[in-house]
């Protein structure tokens, strides 16, 4: 009876040393699952915590300012004759600019210029003008430098004109209010290309500019009806400096 007892018990142990082995085996395989979840429920529960957004600063898209300089123009003719260019500080207006974070931009705004002409030695005539331009404006960012170069059109109309007179002597700097015919076209439109220079001193820029304007509407049209039109076109070269502020 004591050796069946015995038996017995020793048949017990090992069966409880076995359950033991295979509940320490698998013991020993969950806490790899447990501890990869409760790092990810650690880390999904800590993160939102610890990471902060950090907002980048984006370059500025969408400018406003105002621009001024110093022009040289003339005429180009089919008729008339030691046609010369004339030069004024009247060039001033209110601009708008949008630059992509990439390379392309576009500017427009409105422009008041004086456009003309010199005519030999005698007098010249200067026509007070608005104007609108359209262009587009590639740019490349280098350090704080802005390079630029415009491509674009414009439109143009005439407000009033005014002539100078250079000679004779006693008539020299006499000014006189030009009054428009049926013949005269005062409204323009042309092509509008140049190159420019933005120093970028966030929020303000200051940006120099060249810029070439050739008008394709003609300034006068024949006296005689169905004559061969006359070959007069206005062209600008316009030397400007800008200080725009960002939005």
């Amino acid at each position: 009876m004591a050796n069946i007892t015995k038996k017995h018990l020793r048949k017990n142990k090992m069966k409880i040393n076995f359950l033991g082995i295979l509940f320490l085996g698998v013991i020993c395989l969950l806490p790899n699952n447990g501890v990869a979840q409760s790092k990810d429920s650690d880390s999904t529960l800590i993160r939102p915590i610890v990471s902060i957004p950090v907002k980048k600063h984006e370059a500025p898209r969408h400018f406003i300012g105002a621009s001024g300089g110093y022009s040289i123009n003339n005429m180009s003719s089919s008729v008339y004759e030691d046609l010369r260019s004339t030069g004024n500080w009247v060039n001033y207006g209110v601009i708008y600019k949008y630059y992509n974070p990439k390379w392309v931009g576009l500017q427009t705004g409105i422009n008041y210029t004086e456009r003309g002409y010199q005519r030999d030695s005698t007098s010249k005539r200067i026509y007070q003008t608005l104007e609108l331009p359209f262009v587009s404006q590639f740019h490349v960012e280098v350090w704080k430098f802005r390079i630029m170069a415009n491509a674009g059109l414009f439109v143009a109309y005439s407000l009033s004109a005014e002539d100078t007179y250079l000679y004779p002597p006693e008539e020299e700097g006499k000014k006189e209010k030009y009054t428009f015919q049926s013949t005269d076209n005062r409204f323009d439109y042309g092509l509008r290309f140049g190159a420019g220079l933005g120093l970028m001193l966030y929020p303000v820029e200051v940006q120099f500019e060249f810029n070439y304007a050739l008008g394709l509407g003609y300034v006068h049209e024949p006296l005689i009806p169905n004559q061969t039109t006359i070959y007069n076109r206005l062209s600008q070269m316009i030397f400007s400096v800008g200080v725009l502020i960002a939005l």
